[in-house]
């Protein structure tokens, strides 16, 4: 045989052994993958509040109150720190060696990309905080327009969050439904186009925006997208995880 066959004969000897490790190990799920999917339900439930404070932040943006704004901040903050403490506790379950090797890599990346969605509801409202503290957005009919489409996509990134909590609830308690994630992939093309629209709206009124209101507004849904490619990455490996194993 070729070099090239002999590469791919490996390649494909490697993923039958890592498979086979999988479907032994979810054979019968074990008590350490069991206490991984309940801490990542954690942590979804979390992003779930977090990613609603930050879409009612965006609402409220042009009202000016700081002090409802600064409250709402201090929760989100306080959400992505608990988050971030129960991401460090399954990567360290997962790193001691308590789950198999095969399974390793796919559950720290679905474990990043859940934490990614905590890190950007807290990028937001700190965005949203500083802009109304130091340059507050003008009460003009384009900005408060632009918020108002923004604040819709926000709804369509609470939706994905949801799905993809119940997706994670569903396999904790043994039962798979990919629907859910294939509903999250329709969201996530959805607001793709609404993120096109929202920006080209941006920019035809650009000349009557100031240059910090356009970056401004540009962040927002620019953060929004980012959530639901999250959401669709956190789905699609975890599915690809729990199919490997049937």
């Amino acid at each position: 045989m070729s070099k090239s066959t002999y590469k791919a004969v490996g390649t494909m000897n490697e993923g039958r052994r890592i498979l086979d490790c999988l479907r032994c190990l979810f054979g019968g799920m074990k008590s350490g993958e069991k206490m991984i999917l309940s801490k990542s339900l954690e942590i979804a439930s979390l992003a779930s509040i977090s990613v609603r404070t930050a879409v009612k932040m965006i609402e409220e943006e042009a009202k000016r109150d700081l002090e409802n704004l600064e409250r709402e901040l201090n929760e989100i903050i306080s959400m992505e720190k608990k988050g971030d403490e129960i991401t460090l506790g399954i990567v360290s379950d997962i790193t001691r060696g308590e789950i198999a090797a095969g399974l390793r890599e796919g559950l720290l990346e679905f474990t990043q990309k859940l934490d990614d969605i905590l890190d950007m509801s807290h990028v937001m409202a700190r965005e949203i905080m500083r802009v109304s503290r130091f340059s507050p957005l003008r009460k003009s009919s384009e900005v408060v327009q632009i918020l108002s489409d923004i604040a819709e996509v926000g709804k369509d990134v609470i939706s994905a969050v949801d799905k993809l909590t119940e997706l994670i609830k569903g396999a904790s308690e043994g039962e798979l439904r990919p629907e859910l994630a294939v509903e999250i992939e329709r969201i996530e093309e959805k607001v793709d186009d609404k993120k096109e629209y929202v920006l080209d709206k941006i920019y035809s009124v650009g000349r009557y925006l100031h240059c910090l209101e356009v970056l401004h507004l540009v962040d927002l849904i620019r953060l929004l997208d980012d959530a639901t490619d999250y959401c669709e990455d956190a789905s699609q490996v975890l599915v690809n995880i729990i199919r490997s194993l049937e």
